[in-house]
C-alpha cells in the first residue's frame, strides 16, 4: 500500500482550519444581563426604587464575524436596562426618570488565544440628577471572567463566554452598588 504523503500533511491543516473557522458571535443579552436571583430587589425605602434610566451606552465595538467576539454598545445597554428592571430600579414609564444613568465601557481586554481565556470589561458610570443634570455618583469597575476549555472546546465560543461573563459582572457590581444607596448618598 502507498502512502501520499501530501494526504497525511494535509488532513490536519484542514482539521485546525475547521476548528478555527467558525464564525465569531457577539456576547448575547440575555448572557449578560444580571437576574434577580443574583441580587436583592429594591425595597419600599430604597432610595433608586424605579427611578433610573440608561441614557447612553457608547465605546462598545460590533463584531467581525471573521475576527473575534465583541461586546456592541446597544447589546450591553439592553442588558443593563433590563438587569436594572429586574433589580427594580429602572424607571417603566410610570413617570419621568428621577435620575439618569450613562455608560461608557472604557475597554474590553480579551486574548487572542489561549486554553483559559479571561476578558477584562471595564466601565465607567456616571448617575445624574435628571431634574437639574447634576453629577450625583460616577463610579469605574474592572470585571475579569475566566472561560475555560471545559466551558467551550472552540476558543471563539470560549471567548464569546469570557465576554459575556466579564459583561455580567460588570453589571452586577453596578447593580449591587444602586440597590445599596440611601438618599444621603442622592
Amino acid at each position: 500500500m502507498k502512502v501520499n504523503f501530501k494526504h497525511l500533511v494535509l488532513l490536519p491543516l484542514l482539521f485546525s482550519l475547521g476548528l478555527l473557522g467558525g464564525c465569531a458571535a457577539p456576547a448575547k443579552v440575555t448572557s449578560m444581563t444580571v437576574m434577580p436571583a443574583h441580587h436583592e430587589v429594591a425595597g419600599n425605602n430604597s432610595a433608586l426604587k424605579n427611578k433610573v434610566i440608561v441614557s447612553s451606552v457608547t465605546g462598545g465595538e460590533e463584531t467581525n464575524p471573521m475576527w473575534t467576539s465583541e461586546i456592541d454598545s446597544a447589546g450591553f445597554k439592553k442588558a443593563l436596562e433590563d438587569s436594572l428592571k429586574f433589580a427594580g430600579l429602572a424607571d417603566m414609564g410610570q413617570s419621568a426618570a428621577s435620575y439618569r444613568l450613562e455608560t461608557q465601557l472604557l475597554s474590553v481586554n480579551q486574548p487572542l488565544v489561549g486554553f483559559d481565556m479571561t476578558v477584562t470589561v471595564v466601565a465607567a458610570y456616571k448617575l445624574y440628577n435628571a431634574a437639574n443634570e447634576k453629577l450625583v455618583w460616577s463610579k469605574q469597575y474592572s470585571s475579569p471572567y475566566t472561560a475555560t476549555v471545559s466551558d467551550a472546546f472552540v476558543g471563539f465560543q470560549r471567548l464569546q463566554l469570557a465576554n459575556e461573563g466579564s459583561a455580567k459582572a460588570n453589571i452586577k457590581m453596578l447593580v449591587d452598588h444602586l440597590l445599596q444607596m440611601e438618599k444621603k448618598d442622592l
